[in-house]
């Protein structure tokens, strides 16, 4: 099934600024620093909901990637680990697109 990204985006800006919004200490520790990490599964699955991270990386910045290593619907083991994510953190969140 595909995501209605018209129903979903204003959410996520609307996570996001809430997340961030003024006084993050995180963001702003973070602001114009490259950052990269990973996912990894705690428990065995099937794995669904892929498309949200990239609507949300797309949310951040045009660097900003996700490249799952898995698929929606594919089964997986615990432990399983995602395709390193890679960002430079905005200096000024707006949210794009």
């Amino acid at each position: 099934m595909l995501l209605n990204t018209n129903a979903v985006l204003p959410l996520l800006r609307g996570f996001i600024k809430e997340d961030l919004g003024a006084g993050d200490l995180t963001a702003s520790l973070l602001a114009g620093r490259t950052c990269t990490g990973h996912y990894t599964l705690k428990t065995a699955g099937i794995v669904a909901g892929q498309q949200l991270p990239s609507l949300i990386y797309q949310l951040l910045g045009n660097d900003a990637t996700y490249a799952p290593a898995v698929q929606d619907g594919e089964t997986v083991a615990a432990g399983t680990s995602s395709v390193p994510l890679r960002a430079t953190w905005p200096p000024f969140w707006q949210p794009n697109a």
